[in-house]
């Protein structure tokens, strides 16, 4: 489509050329849309988006932080737990008993949790 305008001298100057699509969004030479609502729109979803994804990131790294804390005490407390058992079979041991039938058990245990 093509606009065309009067000069100053009354008469036609050069045809200025106007792109528009079908539903009457008007377009510059490049195919972009002028700055106007739709940019604008645009900004503001893009906007709300990343709010929102670096809040649940924040709140995801929270419960990770958390997670890896349980997870440290749970160490420390099976740490603990294969320390007392060590000490338990030391004097079962020593009193007569019976020690293979936990050595494979309690040396496994040993090895993970406290070396």
């Amino acid at each position: 489509m093509y606009k065309s305008g009067r000069n100053n001298r009354g008469d036609f100057g050069e045809k200025e050329e106007i792109r528009s699509s079908e539903n009457g969004i008007r377009r510059d030479l490049k195919g972009y849309k002028p700055n106007g609502s739709s940019e604008e729109y645009n900004n503001r979803v893009y906007n709300d988006s990343c709010k929102e994804l670096l809040r649940r990131l924040a709140e995801v790294s929270s419960e990770e932080a958390s997670l890896v804390f349980r997870i440290y005490k749970l160490r420390e407390d099976a740490k603990y737990m294969a320390l007392e058992l060590s000490g338990l079979l030391s004097q079962y041991r020593m009193l007569g008993g019976d020690y293979n039938e936990f050595k494979k058990f309690f040396e496994d245990m040993f090895e993970k949790y406290v070396k």
